[in-house]
């Protein structure tokens, strides 16, 4: 299963991290050149892991874009408005 590239930065170089079997599942997805880290509970191996760094990733690219279409919106509006306010 491919590693997806971190949002935050980019790179490839992401660690994941399972800590096997325990009561707790814990394990982590983290970019090593960024820091940038995901906490993974109730996974129960390295696939799950990428899974879920992979879908937290695919989430925030889509709210990324969804905030890039309401600045364009925002900025689209103030322009319209300095323009009424020149006539």
């Amino acid at each position: 299963m491919q590693v997806r590239s971190c949002v935050r930065c980019g790179s490839t170089n992401i660690e994941i991290y399972d800590c096997g079997y325990s009561s707790f599942n814990a394990g982590h997805a983290c970019c090593r050149e960024c820091s940038y880290l995901v906490n993974i509970t109730n996974h129960n191996n390295e696939e799950d892991v990428i899974r879920k760094w992979n879908a937290e990733r695919a989430r925030l690219r889509h709210r990324i874009n969804d905030m890039g279409k309401e600045i364009e919106a925002i900025e689209k509006m103030l322009a319209d408005d300095k323009e009424r306010s020149t006539r």
